[in-house]
């Protein structure tokens, strides 16, 4: 056996791994690609090995080195950038699916990646321009890489909301309504109710509040299909400010609010505070009428849900 081999020094790691010898099976990677390091599957081959056993910062450096020998390779940057991002360094993860983009432009997690980040950095124009691609390449892609119809219907409703932050209210409703399509036909229910909340909000902006109404409406019912306490909560309390600001009665709103508060007693203590303010606000308003309003809570709630759009 020839100990400069590194075809050899795979096989062992093979077999080493298979024995469940994680530790020398890496360590003997490591040694195939200080044989070879011109060979870019087998340095692949050892970062996936350092990541699947948790050596994240390890793999992080491999890749630094490995990209200095092959920079123009598109899976080790948009793998480095994932590791940049794991490891607290988003900005050079940026960087690292840019150029992945860069070269391929249809790489499509380099798309969702760069999306994702620029939505976290408070960029909705750059996001957009992202989910959009993402979103075209997904209708697109092969089967041997599937995208999950909630990655769809998530993305869709994410590039809507950036659409509706950049004032381009129009592509918004389109979107929002092709992902309230997609949910329904994949009966996911929760995804479903969250698109229309969203669009529910941008038509308020537009002042369609007829609309508006019907869609905050129409997520509640799909609530309780959905079963997501957190989500729930915050539909009511959304609709219940909705009907505040359009004057809707007191008890209707106080009951929204309420039914809010009681969802998110085990949610973020900021979130529920916020919630209990606003309630607050509208139980001094209805005075003595407040007791009376938690009484009847199952029937406000009944007659809030059904309240005629027109009426607002």
């Amino acid at each position: 056996m020839n100990p400069y081999d590194s075809a050899l020094k795979v096989r062992i790691a093979a077999a080493e791994s298979k024995a469940g010898q994680r530790d020398e099976a890496v360590a003997s990677l490591e040694q195939a690609v200080a044989l070879s390091p011109q060979n870019a599957a087998l340095q692949h081959a050892y970062a996936r090995a350092l990541i699947e056993d948790g050596r994240y910062a390890d793999a992080y450096a491999h890749y630094q080195k490995m990209l200095e020998i092959f920079p123009r390779d598109v899976d080790a940057l948009v793998n480095y950038g994932l590791l940049a991002a794991r490891l607290g360094h988003p900005d050079e993860a940026v960087d690292s699916w840019q150029k992945a983009v860069d070269l391929n432009p249809n790489q499509t997690n380099a798309q969702l990646y760069l999306a994702e980040a620029f939505d976290r950095k408070a960029e909705p124009a750059s996001a957009a321009r992202h989910w959009e691609i993402f979103l075209r390449l997904a209708s697109t892609q092969s089967d041997s890489a599937p995208i999950s119809a909630n990655q769809l219907i998530s993305a869709s409703i994410q590039l809507a909301d950036d659409q509706s932050a950049i004032n381009q209210s129009d592509a918004a409703l389109a979107r929002y309504q092709s992902a309230i399509a997609l949910a329904e036909h994949a009966s996911d229910a929760k995804l479903e109710s969250l698109a229309l909340a969203h669009l529910a909000d941008l038509q308020d902006k537009r002042n369609s509040t007829a609309a508006a109404a019907e869609s905050y409406q129409r997520a509640l019912s799909l609530d309780a299909k959905a079963a997501d306490p957190r989500s729930e909560g915050f539909d009511w309390f959304n609709y219940g400010q909705f009907l505040r600001r359009h004057q809707a009665s007191n008890d209707l709103v106080y009951a929204c609010l309420l039914r809010a508060e009681n969802l998110l007693q085990t949610s973020d203590l900021a979130e529920l505070q916020t919630v209990q303010t606003a309630r607050r606000q509208v139980a001094s308003q209805l005075g003595k009428k407040a007791p009376a309003a938690q009484k009847d809570l199952p029937a406000l709630l009944a007659r809030a849900t059904n309240l005629p759009a027109g009426s607002l």
